[in-house]
Formats: structure tokens, C-alpha cells, sequence
């Protein structure tokens, strides 16, 4: 689903502005598998940078994909989203 497409749907909802915690919340929720839609979303829409352009930058995503693979190794049932997050970030280094 295109961002743009999200973000409406967000706002339908009247769930904006999305945050850097909501997209946290969203990731280590338990009924989560696929979190690609979320990063890009993030990527795009999430916060302001200091040039004034939207978004988080690639070091603010994988900050946050940290966070959440650690406390996704605390979820049980969300071991194996962690294995694929670490396999899909430690490769784009």
C-alpha cells in the first residue's frame, strides 16, 4: 500500500501526527508480522528533520529497528520478526 494511501487512512482515523513511539507500538505489537510498510511510512511521513524535510533518516530507522528487535526478543510469540529485522537491516550495512 503507497504511503500517501496510509497516511489518509491515518487521518480518516484521526491517528496523525503518527510518532516515532506509535511506529514502535505498531512494530512490537504481537499481531505485527510485516513491519515493511511501517519503516517506509516512517521513512517518509514520521517527524521533521533540522533542513525541514519530512521523515526519519536511515540512521533514525535503524535506531528505531533496534529498539524494536530487542524488545521483540522479550516477545515471545515475536523471535522470529527479530531474526528477519536483524537479517533485512544487518544487510543493508
Amino acid at each position: 500500500m503507497p504511503t500517501s494511501a496510509i497516511h489518509r487512512k491515518l487521518e480518516n482515523l484521526a491517528l496523525t501526527p503518527f510518532t516515532r513511539r506509535d511506529a514502535y507500538n505498531v512494530l512490537i505489537n504481537p499481531f505485527v508480522e510485516r513491519y515493511h510498510s511501517v519503516t517506509e511510512y516512517a521513512q517518509e511521513e514520521v517527524g521533521v528533520q533540522g533542513d525541514g524535510s519530512k521523515g526519519m533518516s536511515d540512521a533514525e530507522i535503524e535506531s528505531l529497528m533496534e529498539e524494536v528487535g530487542t524488545r521483540c526478543l522479550e516477545i515471545g510469540c515475536k523471535v522470529r520478526s527479530s531474526a528477519c529485522m536483524y537479517e533485512f537491516f544487518s544487510d543493508i550495512d
